[in-house]
């Protein structure tokens, strides 16, 4: 039985995250490309990479979409929601700065295609978010309350 919830929550997550993923990457390319362009526009004046002003604003509207779909329908987690948000907005700055990293070394050092940086970016992220958040954010354990 326990087993099953387990499997069931899984999906729920993987399904959700994967509209949240194609939200993020569709909010990337476009955003990628505007920058690109305003910065071609600018001589490339800007002290920031394009890729990584898009990779930010997409996380960001992944974040938005997934919160409470994550929190309601693949976690249902009925607890408070305020230390949730907390947890989940440290985690998204974390997965921000990692990944904006991270992409610009994939793209600029090692000579992978953008988009294919960010979509590995995309699963490594994941992959570590559903344990984040089954165990730590959305933890399904019952507690006490005071």
């Amino acid at each position: 039985m326990n087993s099953l919830r387990h499997r069931d929550k899984l999906v729920r997550y993987l399904f959700v995250g994967g509209s949240a993923a194609v939200v993020d990457f569709v909010v990337f390319v476009v955003v990628l490309h505007l920058l690109t362009m305003v910065n071609f526009a600018t001589s490339g004046t800007s002290p920031f990479y394009p890729e990584q002003l898009a990779n930010a604003a997409s996380l960001l509207c992944g974040f938005l979409f997934s919160f409470f779909l994550h929190r309601f329908w693949s976690f249902r987690s009925t607890g408070n929601p305020y230390p949730q948000l907390a947890k989940t907005i440290l985690l998204v700055i974390i997965n921000t700065a990692v990944s904006s990293a991270l992409i610009s070394v994939l793209a600029r050092d090692f000579g992978l295609n953008i988009k294919i940086a960010k979509l590995i970016l995309q699963g490594l992220v994941a992959s570590w978010n559903y344990l984040i958040f089954n165990y730590l954010i959305y933890n399904s354990r019952k507690r006490c309350s005071p």
